[in-house]
């Protein structure tokens, strides 16, 4: 193969897995928290989830342009969202 179509096969290759990437990419993290409180990781107050957990998740969703949606759940189901995600 010519070098010329070797690297136009590249170009192409490398643009359609840029775009490939750019449609795939994450714009809303899911975060499942047991529906228990447990002051000062995370707690409800006044009707809006609160604490130091929350603050840090919020911190680095608003630094990768991320959107978190918080989930709480009873502990069982929280160990098997966590058990299908690996």
């Amino acid at each position: 193969m010519p070098l010329k179509t070797l690297w136009g096969v590249t170009l192409l290759v490398a643009l359609f897995a840029s775009q490939v990437y750019a449609a795939e990419r994450l714009t809303c993290v899911r975060a499942v928290l047991a529906e228990v409180d447990y002051p000062p990781f995370y707690y409800m107050k006044d009707d809006e989830l609160i604490g130091i957990s929350v603050e840090v998740l919020n911190q680095v969703a608003d630094q990768l342009n991320l959107e978190i949606e918080y989930i709480r759940l009873s502990w069982p189901r929280v160990l098997n969202h966590w058990k299908m995600a690996l």
